[in-house]
């Protein structure tokens, strides 16, 4: 059992620096808000991983409020740039985009719609 235990430290700690690296190193906001959302997963194992291997079951009232925190937190973010992004492309998009497109000089434009 003690191997158990051990294993899953090591497991734990690895998966810790991983995702320390990509909060440190990662490509853009979402990459680093998924390893934010990664290391709040990974405290619960530890703390989970503390409660067993203590036989303590008070650190359940921690355990449901840090899982409560991290998935508003996550939902939050997720809306923010959702929004942010929404905004950005309508920005980006300028005065030109609802505008239909001209017809080619010449061109019989049948009922369908097709030039010929």
């Amino acid at each position: 059992m003690t191997f158990i235990f051990a294993l899953n430290w090591a497991m734990l700690g690895v998966a810790e620096l991983l995702a320390l690296y990509v909060l440190w190193r990662g490509p853009g906001i979402l990459n680093r808000t998924v390893a934010l959302d990664l290391l709040t997963a990974i405290t619960i194992g530890i703390i989970c991983l503390v409660s067993v291997t203590g036989e303590r079951d008070d650190t359940m009232q921690i355990l449901l409020v840090l899982t409560l925190v991290s998935f508003l937190t996550a939902t939050a973010v997720a809306r923010i740039i959702g929004q942010r992004s929404a905004a950005e492309l309508a920005q980006d998009a300028g005065p030109n985009v609802a505008k239909k497109p001209e017809p080619k000089e010449g061109a019989v434009i049948s009922e369908g719609g097709r030039d010929e």
